[in-house]
């Protein structure tokens, strides 16, 4: 028997293409949520990861091997690996390397910084002070700041408002909020923006002292906003057939009562969502956790912390992300961190490393899922992998037929 060997090693080596591990998917997930990366950024340049979905931390930035020691305001991951934080003093670092080093970035601003946002790997968008808003296209090595983005006050007089959080939910369309109940869109990648007292259907923006905090997005562009004195809007994204314009449609949601406060006297800090009408909230004070199950039939209802350390009155809850519609991970404004692993009936606390001081604060907080490790960096390493199958399998069968015919 003649054997072309060949055709013997291009099929070896396409057997060892497709014999690559599989990426966990999101039923694994859902059954065993220990698939998901954590980062949690607060006070004095701190930096903390988990990787099993919040039960246990360890430090990625802490005492001596801090690179900074301002507060650290925001922080986005776009995968386990990449991951941007935004902080006091204009301060910006990176990992890509899933914070096993860090690097700072320099922006050339000292203004507060509020909010980070990565839209592709080399995109990156934050927002501060003052109406700034900073744009890096080169992955964070250079930055570049827009005009300060301005709004009339109830005088008439304008002013540059503080920018707390933004989201681009396409290459063109974005959505950024800040105080005094503002919010802006692009519509042209960030070159322009327009305030919401232009708009069709803003929010309401009655109360002057209300600021919106912060915005969730999940990746099918669905968006939670909220803020102070109980704010809370999903924003529904809507782009006509004929069109590459988003438009964004609010809806607000009324927080339940909460350990015997008014609705009004919660600040909802932080959100995290599972659809378009599942959603977590949490704020302060009194540790304060309210979820959305719309799908099931409910509204939003409370879902207080209680434990030992969670019966503080003063309790705030800055930040939230969850892994699966099972597990919710929580920070606080006092240096804990919770976790829920039966839709927020009963929590428990998380494991930190010693090296945390204890009066840390922690402020944000973003993770990643197996099943979405990127989403767009699944699909191409996917890609890339069955590509990379069949051109090998093309040919080994091109070569036999050449060995065949001649």
């Amino acid at each position: 028997v003649m054997y072309d060997f060949r055709i013997v090693g291009f099929l070896l080596l396409v057997s060892r293409v497709l014999a690559l591990p599989p990426v966990p998917s999101k039923d694994a997930l859902t059954s065993n949520d220990y698939y998901a990366w954590i980062f949690v950024v607060g006070s004095a340049g701190n930096v903390i990861k988990s990787s099993n979905a919040g039960e246990t931390w360890a430090c990625s930035l802490c005492g001596q091997e801090r690179l900074v020691t301002t507060d650290l305001n925001a922080v986005h991951f776009f995968s386990s690996r990449l991951g941007f934080v935004a902080g006091q003093s204009g301060v910006i670092i990176k990992t890509v390397n899933g914070g096993a080093n860090w690097e700072q970035s320099e922006t050339g601003v000292t203004a507060h910084l509020h909010g980070i946002h990565i839209f592709q790997p080399l995109v990156v968008y934050a927002v501060g002070d003052a109406g700034l808003v900073l744009s890096s296209d080169n992955g964070g090595d250079t930055w570049s700041s827009a005009p300060p983005l301005q709004i009339a006050n109830w005088n008439g007089v304008m002013y540059a408002p503080t920018l707390r959080s933004i989201r681009f939910t396409d290459s063109r369309n974005a959505i950024l909020v800040g105080d005094c109940n503002q919010w802006f869109v692009t519509a042209d990648g960030g070159a322009s923006w327009t305030n919401n007292l232009l708009l069709d259907s803003p929010p309401d923006t009655a109360n002057a002292t209300t600021s919106m905090l912060y915005i969730a997005m999940d990746r099918f562009a669905n968006m939670i906003a909220v803020g102070r004195n109980g704010l809370i809007y999903t924003i529904a994204r809507q782009v006509a057939d004929d069109s590459d314009l988003a438009t964004f449609v609010w809806t607000r949601h009324i927080p339940p009562a909460h350990k015997d406060q008014a609705q009004s006297s919660v600040d909802i800090t932080a959100a995290s969502g599972f659809n378009a009408s599942d959603f977590l909230v949490v704020g302060g004070p009194g540790g304060y956790v309210a979820i959305s199950t719309v799908s099931q039939g409910a509204g939003l209802e409370s879902s207080p912390i209680y434990g030992a350390e969670a019966e503080n009155a003063n309790l705030r809850l800055t930040a939230i992300y969850t892994p699966s519609v099972y597990t919710a991970v929580v920070a606080t404004d006092s240096g804990q961190i919770y976790v829920s692993n039966d839709m927020t009936h009963s929590w428990h606390a998380a494991l930190l490393p010693p090296d945390v001081l204890v009066d840390s604060r922690w402020i944000a907080m973003s993770g990643r899922n197996a099943h979405d490790e990127e989403s767009s960096a699944n699909c191409l390493r996917d890609l890339a992998r069955c590509s990379a199958a069949f051109a090998l399998l093309l040919a080994a069968v091109s070569s036999s037929l050449l060995f065949t015919l001649f």
